[in-house]
């Protein structure tokens, strides 16, 4: 804070620094030649609610109408930008280091928005730009038409999720078809729906019961997979209420087994999710892991002990197209990681996903 020629620092936590906001132009700029009309903030910088709204009835009626109303924005106030301090608030690039990019030989608006970054903050330029269009104008008089020329807009083809944008990190870098495939999963997402849709709203108890070869040696495995399915089938799928883990594994061992359906009237519960794991095993020879895993899948009707969806799981693997060493990971840290993404696999049979969501998966590297 400077006042009478002295400076005073204040200390603080959080400094915020408020900027006029420039006119909106970025949807009108995307129509190029073709006719546009204009209307709000976009026509008028500063106007209230109730005016635009009614700029934009007026706008939309004459267009209804075939009318030739477009209402242009006004002459735009003389851009200007100081000799100091910053010209982006998000991306902290100052006038200073703007002017040596320009000294560098990055004379133009565009030029200097690539190499600075200056507008590709939050703000997209709304509280910058004309300050960069200015910098350029003042060092380059003699061609400012040229280089202070509003920056080019690049939006996608068609809208994508910010979910398709940060699963693409998880993709590998590839070639030839696998780049088509990559394409598709960013721009055509598809919805799969449940191949069983009946534990809504219902009391549901999954059980994980490993074959007799697998029960002393991962019996621990299995009721951590059932504990994950359980939460992802309770998460995913509206109203459905799960019967917890202590619960069931206190049943079990506090009773002899008969089935499922009679555990599941032990516990209140109105359908049981039954898996019997029949194959789990973590290694591919002594120095990789590569999870390899066979499931059968049942869904039973306490009441009546009606079966009413069978599912087999046959040699699933995790990775699906490589391994990965063993000095990478623990097998502790490997065995979590394949039994999140088994139970993800069994919990996708009762809600709907994104067939991105496989992909992604299935392209993963180490």
């Amino acid at each position: 804070k400077t006042s009478g020629g002295s400076t005073e620092e204040i200390a603080c936590d959080i400094l915020a620094c408020g900027a006029e906001i420039q006119q909106n132009m970025h949807l009108p700029r995307l129509a190029y030649d073709l006719p546009c009309v204009l209307a709000g903030d976009a026509a008028t910088p500063g106007t209230t609610l109730d005016e635009a709204a009614k700029q934009g009835t007026e706008a939309g009626a004459a267009a209804a109408a075939g009318l030739p109303l477009y209402v242009n924005p006004p002459a735009s106030q003389p851009r200007k930008c100081g000799t100091a301090g910053y010209v982006c608030l998000c991306e902290d690039v100052s006038v200073k280091e703007v002017e040596q990019a320009i000294d560098e030989g990055f004379e133009s608006a565009e030029l200097l928005k690539r190499y600075t970054t200056v507008t590709m903050g939050p703000c997209q330029g709304r509280l910058c730009a004309d300050q960069l269009r200015a910098i350029a104008e003042r060092t380059t008089p003699a061609e400012a038409a040229r280089v202070s020329a509003p920056t080019t807009l690049r939006p996608p083809v068609r809208p994508i999720r910010l979910a398709a944008l940060a699963a693409a990190i998880l993709l590998p870098a590839a070639c030839g078809c696998s780049t088509l495939l990559t394409a598709a999963y960013l721009l055509q997402p598809a919805d799969v729906p449940a191949e069983f849709s009946g534990l809504k709203g219902k009391h549901v108890a999954v059980v994980c019961r490993p074959i007799v070869e697998l029960e002393f040696s991962d019996a621990g495995s299995a009721r951590e997979l059932a504990s994950l399915v359980g939460a992802q089938v309770e998460s995913k799928v509206r109203r459905a209420r799960l019967i917890g883990q202590q619960e069931v594994a206190r049943w079990i061992d506090e009773n002899s087994w008969v089935d499922y359906p009679t555990l599941g009237k032990s516990l209140d519960a109105d359908i049981v999710m039954g898996i019997d794991l029949e194959e789990f095993r973590l290694h591919e020879g002594s120095t990789l892991y590569r999870g390899r895993a066979t499931a059968h899948v049942r869904v039973y009707e306490v009441a009546t002990k009606k079966v009413l969806f069978d599912k087999r799981i046959d040699d699933f693997a995790f990775p699906a197209n490589t391994a990965i060493p063993s000095t990478d990971r623990t097998e502790a840290e490997f065995r979590g990681m394949f039994l999140q993404m088994l139970s993800q696999k069994i919990s996708r049979c009762f809600h709907a996903y994104e067939s991105r969501d496989v992909f992604a998966e299935d392209s993963l590297t180490f």
